[in-house]
């Protein structure tokens, strides 16, 4: 009911309130534009068009440019750049609280400068990889039912390329089995794994595939 969640929620009220209307679970096909490069509306998945004088587009920019609007030379040269890393994330719901780690929380490798190659030029995982923890619960009580924690890890990894072949979900059971050992070595915690109730995980497929990164 609080944190992040709360301030976007506070953010549609106030435009609603102005007038604004919001059209959920509606994917967007193309941004049509005109002759003179103008954008005029878009076309959603169902075939319906919805124009306007503006179009606000806030998805990421190279799939906006490849996949959403009419094809240029632009387009082709953002679709060669050099993209930023990826993650694999957990969220967790624990049967218990976690007291040991704080609201927001970081463990580096021994060698983190050097496992940025891994990241960046290998594209993979570090061996040793560096991850966040941030504990949602920590800080808002509604994020968890009583005597529990919500946990959400964020490990960075390489992101999906023709160049390598990576076995992702190899790499998700080596991140969660890594995360977890971390965790209880530097933490001091005998069986964390049997404290995780359900979990969520998120990889570079995710965010390629749901949410087009």
């Amino acid at each position: 009911k609080g944190g992040f969640n709360k301030v976007l929620q506070s953010i549609e009220s106030i435009a609603v309130r102005y007038g604004a209307k919001f059209n959920y679970n509606s994917d967007v096909r193309e941004i049509m534009v005109d002759d003179k490069g103008v954008a005029t509306g878009i076309r959603l998945g169902n075939g319906d068009m919805v124009t306007s004088d503006i179009v606000i587009c806030n998805a990421d920019l190279v799939y906006a440019y490849n996949s959403l609007l009419p094809k240029t030379s632009y387009a082709k040269t953002l679709g060669n750049k050099e993209l930023t890393s990826s993650s694999i994330s957990f969220y967790w719901s624990m049967n218990t609280v976690v007291w040991q780690l704080q609201a927001h929380n970081v463990f580096l490798a021994k060698d983190y400068r050097e496992s940025f190659d891994q990241i960046f030029k290998d594209l993979t995982m570090p061996e040793e990889p560096s991850f966040y923890v941030n504990v949602p619960s920590r800080i808002d009580p509604t994020a968890a039912p009583d005597g529990r924690d919500t946990i959400v890890v964020l490990i960075p990894t390489g992101h999906i390329s023709d160049r390598v072949n990576v076995d992702l979900d190899l790499l998700v059971k080596r991140a969660r089995n890594q995360v977890i050992e971390t965790l209880e070595k530097r933490l001091k915690i005998t069986d964390f794994r049997s404290m995780i109730d359900n979990e969520i995980v998120n990889d570079p497929r995710t965010w390629q595939n749901k949410f087009n990164l």
